[in-house]
């Protein structure tokens, strides 16, 4: 059980996948070497995202239509001028 109840498992994974694509990104910067996460992971962080600025009544800004550019703008390790980015700090 979380801090504030029980989580279904469907949404436990996607956190868990948001998480790994994320740090996998800083890492890979670390490294000064290009970053490659997979498909399915890009998918699923990008889609978390998205639904985040939806429940603040936003979408991606159009400038942001790199994922990994609008991952790293949601997560505030890049700038943006959208009001509603970074969603984590």
């Amino acid at each position: 059980m979380s801090r504030l109840g029980r989580v279904r498992l469907d949404r436990y994974l996607a956190t868990r996948v948001v998480e790994a694509c994320v740090h996998g990104l800083d890492l890979r910067d670390a490294l000064n070497a290009p970053p490659t996460p997979t498909p399915v992971a890009l998918r699923v962080t990008v889609w978390g995202f998205e639904q985040a600025l939806e429940r603040r009544g936003s979408v991606r800004p159009l400038d942001l239509a790199d994922d990994v550019a609008f991952i790293e703008a949601a997560t505030g390790r890049r700038s943006s001028s959208d009001p509603n980015l970074p969603l984590l700090q």
